[in-house]
C-alpha cells in the first residue's frame, strides 16, 4: 500500500485508531509506505505491469486499485449558472441559488454545524440523508438537513465506525482497551466533543451520535470512564431542555 499521507486515515480518525488498523495491516502481510506518491504506472500489452514511485523506486503489479478522493461533477451546474464552489452551493434544503433546481449527495457543498462551516461529504448515509431532505423540500414539506456526519469501513476483522467530524480536534481520549480490539477515540475540540472513532464498538456509535446531535459532551475524563453510563447524560440534556 502506498500512502501519501503519513498515516493511515490521516484526515478521518484519530493518530490511535491510524495505528491500530496500520498494525492490523502488517499483521495481515501488508507492507505500507508512507509520505510517497505514484508517479507513474508502466504497462505492458495492455495490462499493467508495475508502478514507479516519486523517489524512483519501481515496485512489480498485477492489479492496481487507485483511491484518490472524488471531484464533484458539477459541470452541468457551472454551465446552468449555479453557485459552485467545491461542489453545488445549497442551503439546508438542498436548494441551490436558482429556484425550483436542488442538489445532494458528494456533489452538495452545505454549511455544516458539526463541521463549523461548509463541507462536501462523500458518504453513503450522508446522500439517504441529504436526499431525504431534498424531497421533503420538493414535495414542500420542509425538514431542513442536520444529520450528524457518519461513516464506516471494515478493515479485515475490524469494523470501524465514525460519528461527527474531527477536523481540527485537538484532544482525544480512549475508551475500552485497545488490546481487546474494542474501543472507541473521543475527539474533542476546544472541550467539545466532536467525533468519535469505534472499532468494534457499534455501542458507543449509537449513544455518542445522539450525544453530538443534542450539543451534549461528556467531559474527557467521564469519555475514558467505561463505568460512567453516558445514556443518563442524554437523560440530563433532555430533562434540561424540557
Amino acid at each position: 500500500m502506498i500512502e501519501a499521507a503519513s498515516r493511515l486515515l490521516e484526515r478521518a480518525v484519530s493518530p490511535v485508531v491510524s495505528r491500530v488498523l496500520l498494525d492490523r495491516h502488517v499483521r495481515a502481510g501488508v507492507a505500507v509506505k508512507f509520505g510517497t506518491a505514484v508517479s507513474a504506472m508502466i504497462g505492458d500489452g495492455g495490462r499493467v505491469a508495475a508502478i514507479e514511485l516519486n523517489e524512483g523506486v519501481r515496485l512489480g503489479a498485477d492489479l492496481v486499485v487507485v483511491g484518490i478522493g472524488g471531484i464533484a461533477n458539477d459541470e452541468l451546474a457551472i454551465a446552468a449558472g449555479l453557485d459552485c464552489t467545491n461542489g453545488i452551493v445549497v442551503d439546508e434544503h438542498g436548494r441551490t441559488a436558482c429556484p425550483g433546481i436542488y442538489a445532494a449527495g458528494d456533489c452538495a457543498n452545505h454549511y455544516s454545524r458539526f463541521a463549523e462551516g461548509w463541507i462536501r461529504l462523500e458518504s453513503v448515509q450522508h446522500a439517504q440523508d441529504q436526499g431525504r431532505a431534498v424531497g421533503l423540500a420538493i414535495a414542500e414539506s420542509h425538514e431542513p438537513y442536520d444529520s450528524v456526519p457518519r461513516f464506516w469501513s471494515d478493515q479485515h476483522d475490524l469494523k470501524l465506525q465514525i460519528v461527527g467530524h474531527s477536523a481540527r480536534s485537538d484532544r482525544s481520549v480512549i475508551r475500552g482497551a485497545i488490546e481487546a480490539g474494542r474501543f472507541s477515540a473521543f475527539n474533542y475540540r476546544q472541550g467539545k466533543l466532536v467525533a468519535v472513532d469505534s472499532i468494534n464498538n457499534p455501542t458507543d456509535q449509537m449513544v455518542t451520535r445522539r450525544l453530538i446531535a443534542a450539543g451534549i459532551s461528556p467531559t474527557p475524563e467521564q469519555a475514558a470512564d467505561s463505568s460512567c453510563d453516558l445514556k443518563s447524560l442524554l437523560k440530563a440534556g433532555n430533562k434540561a431542555v424540557a
